[in-house]
């Protein structure tokens, strides 16, 4: 089957450039004879086949060619001039003669490998003193000739100030998206960040990456950010001036406490110096003139990427790090919490509402993340039901209404539906052997008749033992707590829940004791982490799946189930309503349903 190059080369199929890239491999070969030569005037030209757009956004793959086989980024002899391609875009540098050879060679053989030029997208950049001699040489062929500045690839090379007018238009074009973002955060919060973080935010990674001395024309871009979108996602008015110190807890990645806001004036450097590093074996390959990548090439890359990721990870962790410690005790203490694992899932995951992982109420979006920075929350009645001042942490702790009893109730069940998958023996709410006689050693231990345990699950730790769980989700805020750390905190309440439940299981029902014990911010204890982790690797083997995924996914839904519960805390309504005059209701079905009847 041939695809026409009109249509493009990829169709939806994600070997279609590897298969081009092999593909035009004899073609490259055809052409090397007609680079070798000697002259005066170093030039560049660039290629495009006929009917395919180049250099706009979609040819942003071009900074990852050095991690592909076959046609890409090769080259010719050492004298004369180069060519490099990639995919269906050939260029070449070198002396005006040879790439007039060059050009003549392309147009003859190309169509007998499937490759026609098309001369309207062609551009010979040149340097000015050469203008009149190129355009001389080219007359007649329909390539364009131009005076030392094109965009090439969806970068741009030649005079600076060209190179800085073509950027700025494109970041005219990403202030305005982000101004429309700002617009629909509004009313879709969480589609608009998500929209941002996993989508807008990577438009200018390429040219970041491709541009050198342009990271001052990003501060506008940066200001409309920070002026309009951030304070839409916060449900502040535009242009609402966040501290320093605040924009940059939000610029730090997610496992840091942060929301991936980050400054796209700062990031210029470190793209540009990574995307030069990691794309430096491919270079030297190409300036040596090597006909084949060396067996090793794969290895080599690897080992760059490594690199890398270490070393950014060890930057961001300074960087985090800085931050930090330049916060106020409650903000620092809130990005701790929000920099556990588990505590950040609900932002990292698309919101998709099939799978439970959508925040649908813009009400509860704000409240959530003006929760999670302990930021002040609107709209909360003055006086409690219990006759308190209403605030936030107040909600989080009140007995009334029974909602801080509940919220451990969906991360039960949905722990207990987790291991229904995989056990045929388990039981939410089982009750315990009675005491016969049996003394137990700790003061706090549940010794009443009728006690209850959370999950029980048999053969989960070992085969044909009960395994019991007992979970509690406890607020980090509470004034009582803010003298201790939170992994002291996990601590506290795990040995709690040992002293009143473990012995009785242990000596009574002959099974196991896991307390599961996590922060309503979406933090938890280690022996909860473990249970999860061990029950990730068994739906993993099951299911086929890779353990990261399952286990990424339990964290997830138990996020969510965190972050519901302290919403409902928050915004529960704590009192009956005390009604005028009877309700229907109160009388039976029956008789009202049958005098209501026509």
């Amino acid at each position: 089957m041939e695809l026409a190059s009109q249509e493009g080369t990829t169709q939806g199929c994600p070997l279609a450039m590897q298969m081009y890239a092999l593909g035009v491999v004899p073609l490259i070969d055809r052409l090397r004879p007609f680079l070798s030569d000697s002259g005066e005037g170093e030039v560049g030209m660039r290629c495009d086949e006929e009917g395919e757009e180049g250099g706009e956004e979609g040819d942003n793959e071009v900074e990852g060619k050095g991690d592909k086989e076959g046609g890409e980024g090769r080259q010719t002899s050492r004298r004369g001039a180069v060519q490099t391609w990639y995919a269906d875009d050939s260029q070449a540098a070198g002396h005006l003669r040879v790439l007039r050879a060059w050009w003549d060679a392309i147009a003859r053989i190309g169509p007998g490998y499937g490759y026609h030029c098309n001369p309207s997208k062609t551009y010979l950049v040149v340097k000015p003193h050469l203008m009149v001699e190129a355009s001389e040489l080219f007359e007649g062929t329909g390539v364009k000739v131009v005076d030392g500045a094109c965009r090439d690839l969806g970068a741009f090379i030649g005079d600076l100030p060209r190179a800085h007018r073509f950027v700025a238009e494109k970041i005219d074009k990403w202030v305005r998206m982000v101004e429309k973002l700002a617009e629909v955060a509004r009313v879709q919060p969480h589609a608009a960040y998500a929209s941002f973080v996993a989508g807008l935010s990577h438009s200018w990674t390429y040219t970041q990456r491709t541009m050198g001395g342009i990271s001052h024309l990003f501060a506008n871009l940066r200001d409309v950010i920070q002026q309009k979108l951030i304070p839409a996602l916060f449900d502040e008015k535009e242009g609402h001036a966040f501290g320093d110190q605040f924009l940059s807890l939000l610029a730090l990645p997610h496992r840091h406490g942060g929301m991936r806001f980050t400054d796209p004036v700062e990031e210029c450097a470190d793209k540009r110096s990574d995307s030069r590093e990691i794309t430096s074996l491919l270079t030297n390959l190409i300036k040596a003139s090597e006909r084949s990548l060396p067996e090793d090439y794969e290895d080599q890359v690897y080992a760059v990427k490594a690199g890398l990721r270490k070393t950014r990870s060890r930057r961001e962790e300074a960087r985090a790090e800085g931050v930090h410690a330049g916060l106020p005790n409650e903000l620092r203490r809130a990005a701790e919490a929000a920099a556990e694992k588990g505590g950040s899932a609900v932002f990292t995951v698309l919101p998709l509402e099939r799978h439970g992982f959508a925040i649908r109420s813009k009400r509860d979006w704000f409240d959530h993340l003006r929760m999670r920075y302990r930021m002040h929350i609107r709209g909360l009645p003055s006086t409690c039901a219990c006759g308190q001042p209403y605030t936030l942490d107040h909600s989080q702790i009140c007995k009334t209404g029974g909602f801080i009893h509940m919220r451990h109730d969906e991360p039960k069940d949905l722990f207990a539906r987790c291991c229904s998958e995989l056990f045929r023996d388990v039981a939410v709410e089982p009750l315990l052997e009675n005491l016969t006689g049996e003394v137990m050693r700790s003061g706090s231990a549940k010794v009443e008749e009728e006690c209850r345990s959370d999950v029980r699950v048999r053969g989960f730790w070992r085969k044909g033992q009960d395994a019991f769980f007992e979970f509690r989700v406890f607020y980090p805020f509470a004034s009582s707590y803010l003298s201790s750390s939170l992994p002291a905190l996990y601590r506290r309440h795990s040995k709690a829940r040992k002293r009143e439940y473990e012995e009785r299981i242990n000596r009574v029902d002959c099974g196991s004791f896991t307390p599961m014990v996590a922060a309503s911010t979406g933090g938890m204890c280690a022996e909860m982490q473990i249970a999860l982790k061990f029950l990730a690797s068994l739906l993993a083997e099951k299911r086929k799946e890779k353990y990261c995924d399952v286990m990424r996914l339990l964290r997830c839904r138990f996020a969510f189930a965190m972050a519901r519960s302290a919403l409902v805390c928050l915004r529960g309504s704590r009192s009956r309503y005390q009604g005028l005059q009877a309700d229907s209701f109160e009388l039976p079905a029956r008789v009202v349903s049958n005098e209501a009847s026509l």
